[in-house]
């Protein structure tokens, strides 16, 4: 979620100044155990001017009202059903076979003390009940 970060807190400049550096573009993955982050560049000299921004991207986000509402979950006002990128994603897996069996294996092999036990990305019902930005704050501090 780029949307800005404590020392550059303008929205997009972390792609745009990708861009400017002929980067491949940055992503990130979130597994049960880790997330990574990937930053592709051309050469060391982009690499060396585009981490640093990056990083403060990665640690010191701007958790917003407005970012958790697109990133996250919200109402839509046209349809009033649930969307954000992430509630939408896990709406796509959620309800499919091999995710329900693998979830229901994963919590009888691991106890509830192991990352391995829970849904990495959430489950539908928690995000729409449970989760608020408040909570995500307090996880990152």
């Amino acid at each position: 979620i780029f949307l800005g970060s404590r020392k550059y807190p303008q929205q997009g400049y972390l792609d745009y100044i990708a861009a400017q550096h002929y980067s491949l573009g940055t992503n990130a993955t979130t597994y049960r155990d880790m997330t990574t982050y990937e930053l592709t560049t051309i050469n060391h000299e982009s690499l060396l001017t585009l981490l640093p921004v990056y990083l403060d991207h990665i640690f010191y986000p701007l958790l917003t009202h407005d970012c958790y509402l697109t990133e996250i979950h919200h109402i839509s006002g046209e349809t009033g059903h649930d969307a954000g990128v992430v509630y939408s994603e896990i709406q796509a897996t959620e309800n499919q076979p091999d995710e329900i069996l693998l979830y229901s294996m994963l919590r009888d092999l691991w106890s509830n003390q192991s990352s391995y036990h829970y849904e990495h990305g959430g489950r539908l019902e928690s995000i729409r009940n449970e989760l608020t930005l408040d909570k995500i704050k307090q996880f990152c501090i």
